[in-house]
């Protein structure tokens, strides 16, 4: 039970800052790229308790970590600079 009160904190405070954001952007000109960008994390903070319970999170963490390391070797980028 404590995790869905922790997601739904998360949540929460992710469409407040959101929320800020689109309030401190001067301008309209922006709003449609920051409403896509917040959308897709929306999105990821609503995907992550099935995630959790299917037990995806660890995989896809894996995966984005190998994609990391690829990167920064082919790029040079990384901790040995």
């Amino acid at each position: 039970m404590d995790m869905i009160g922790e997601w739904i904190r998360d949540i929460a405070v992710f469409l407040i800052v959101s929320a800020a954001v689109l309030h401190a952007v001067p301008g309209k000109d922006y709003r449609k790229y920051i409403r896509f960008f917040t959308g897709l994390i929306l999105i990821l903070l609503l995907a992550e308790p099935i995630l959790e319970l299917s037990g995806m999170a660890r995989r896809f963490e894996a995966i984005c970590h190998q994609n990391m390391i690829r990167e920064e070797a082919v790029t040079g980028d990384g901790i040995f600079e």
